[in-house]
C-alpha cells in the first residue's frame, strides 16, 4: 500500500454482485429495486451522531493478556469508541478474559454473546470456540468450524469489521511488546 493511499478491504461477494452492470444506475438516477453500496452498509453508517463512533478491533495471540491489560489501563473511559478484543483461545476451555480485563478498565467489559449491540465506551471480548463478525451494529457469533488448519478469528473479525464499518473501523494487532495499527483510511505502523 502506498503512503497516503486509503486501505480498501477485500470486496465481498455481495458487494461485487451489486457493482455488476445489472445494478449500475445511470448517474443521478436509481433503478427501482436497485441498491447502492451505501444501501447495503449496516445501520452504523447512518448520520446520527451516536452512530458515527469507531469500532476498534484489538487482536492478540493466546499470551496477549498483559498487552490487553496495558492497553486498557492507558485508555480513558470516554473514548467515544467501542473496543472488541479477539484472542486466540483454547476452544475446549472456559475463558476468564472478560473478568480479568474488567479489572483494568473504567469501561464496561463483557464477553460477547450472539446479537450483542455494540455501544461506544464499551469493551467486548470474544468467547472461546467461535468466529465473531459484526453487521448492523451487532456482534454475530458462529461455532468454530472443526476443519484442519489454522483458526484465524482475528482475521475473520477484522474483515467483517472493515466491510461493516468502512471508515469507522480500526484494527490493532498486539504482538509481544510491539503493535500494528491499521485503519480503513490507511496508514499503519509496525
Amino acid at each position: 500500500m502506498a503512503e497516503g493511499e486509503p486501505f480498501c478491504p477485500p470486496q465481498s461477494k455481495s458487494q461485487a454482485l451489486l457493482q455488476g452492470s445489472a445494478n449500475t444506475p445511470t448517474p443521478g438516477k436509481r433503478r427501482a429495486g436497485s441498491h447502492s453500496k451505501a444501501d447495503v452498509r449496516d445501520d452504523m453508517d447512518a448520520p446520527a451522531k451516536s452512530e458515527t463512533f469507531a469500532v476498534v478491533a484489538v487482536g492478540a495471540s493466546a499470551g496477549g493478556l498483559e498487552a490487553f491489560t496495558q492497553l486498557l489501563h492507558a485508555l480513558p473511559g470516554n473514548t467515544g469508541m467501542a473496543f472488541v478484543f479477539i484472542q486466540h483461545l483454547d476452544p475446549k476451555h472456559h475463558s476468564a478474559l472478560a473478568e480479568l480485563l474488567a479489572k483494568a478498565s473504567t469501561m464496561p467489559v463483557v464477553e460477547a454473546k450472539n446479537d450483542t449491540r455494540v455501544e461506544p465506551n464499551h469493551v467486548y471480548v470474544i468467547p472461546p470456540n467461535v468466529n465473531m463478525g459484526i453487521a448492523q451494529r451487532r456482534l454475530h457469533l458462529t461455532p468454530r468450524a472443526d476443519l484442519p488448519g489454522l483458526h484465524t478469528p482475528i482475521d475473520f473479525f477484522m474483515h467483517s469489521l472493515a466491510e461493516a464499518r468502512n471508515s469507522r473501523s480500526i484494527g490493532v494487532v498486539l504482538r509481544g511488546t510491539a503493535f500494528v495499527v491499521r485503519s480503513s483510511t490507511g496508514g499503519g505502523r509496525p
